[in-house]
């Protein structure tokens, strides 16, 4: 059994079980073979459930970043974003609620000079400075959170559309607070 069989059996038993239910025994269950195979690729349940987080984390990104040319780069995040909250609830739950890999603090990644690409795009998009574009960026970054939370862990109903006027909504409140003040 791969590496990535393993991987994607783990996957899946989290979306239909969650977090909680990840041990080397239901891994190897889900896969469909012994923990032999299981313990040969990953030696510990922490290495398997670093695997796991990683795996997770990485089609999250992946679903984030799927944005048409066209799209207001900004806006298509943020919806992407609540729509893998509200898709795969359980592997939301597992990125950002797990206890098990503490996600990077808010002021940790607006420093990260990976962000600048797409402060890049919330300043082309809006006129807004970068000291601007910034505040906007971490202001929508709670919004998109907490929407999200709450939606993957069922505390409301979420309908995409309406939460697309809203983000957009605040986006454009937003944007003009801020060129207002830079006048």
């Amino acid at each position: 059994v791969q590496k990535e069989e393993i991987i994607a059996a783990g996957l899946r038993l989290i979306q239909e079980e969650g977090w909680p239910a990840v041990g080397i025994r239901s891994v190897a269950r889900a896969a469909g073979c012994s923990t032999q195979p299981v313990i040969s690729h990953f030696p510990t349940l922490e290495d398997l459930r670093a695997a796991l987080w990683q795996a997770a984390n990485d089609l999250q990104e992946k679903r984030l970043f799927d944005i048409a040319p066209d799209a207001n780069f900004l806006l298509q995040i943020g919806v992407n974003y609540v729509r893998f909250a509200l898709e795969e609830p359980q592997l939301f739950q597992a990125i950002f609620d797990s206890n098990w890999n503490k996600p990077t603090p808010l002021s940790s990644m607006l420093a990260d000079p990976a962000l600048k690409p797409v402060l890049e795009a919330v300043m082309q998009e809006s006129g807004l400075e970068e000291r601007q574009a910034l505040q906007a960026f971490e202001i929508l970054s709670m919004f998109l959170h907490g929407y999200a939370s709450l939606a993957a862990s069922g505390q409301m109903e979420a309908d995409l559309e309406a939460f697309q006027k809203d983000l957009t909504l605040l986006f454009e409140a937003l944007q003009e607070k801020m060129l207002f003040q830079k006048r």
